[in-house]
């Protein structure tokens, strides 16, 4: 259902798509408009706020939190224990000793992260590495 207007007619309007690469403006001409930079600040910002998240979900740290968490609750429940329950285990604390096994790993994973903490990539610069860049020299 077109009527000859290049796409004009879609469900967003006036608008076609323009990638980074395109230097058109918004009028379609070879200005920017303004918007020429913007986009980059963007990127940019959008890459910072990555690279944050990356290091803030790192799994090491998910790992290490869950093991310190369920160490110090299976610790703290391997106080508490019966003499039944001492019994049964042939007088050994399982809880105890697996909650302090589950703590030490979990410290030892956020010691790890901590140690080695995650680097993120370097940023892209738009105008050197785009698609249209020739490859290094000496290479």
């Amino acid at each position: 259902m077109t009527n000859g207007t290049n796409g004009t007619d879609g469900p967003h309007g006036a608008h076609e798509y323009r990638g980074p690469g395109d230097s058109r403006g918004p009028d379609g001409t070879g200005g920017t408009g303004g918007l020429g930079e913007d986009w980059r600040e963007e990127e940019l910002e959008l890459e910072a706020t990555s690279a944050s998240a990356a290091r803030l979900f790192d799994i090491r740290r998910v790992i290490g939190l869950l093991f310190v968490i369920y160490g110090v609750l299976v610790t703290v429940a391997g106080f508490f224990v019966s003499d039944a329950d001492l019994a049964k285990a042939q007088d050994i604390n399982i809880n105890l000793w697996t909650g302090l096994a589950m703590l030490a790993l979990g410290l030892l994973f956020l010691l790890w992260l901590r140690l080695s903490p995650t680097v993120p990539p370097p940023p892209r610069r738009a105008q050197e590495d785009g698609p249209g860049a020739a490859p290094p020299a000496g290479g």
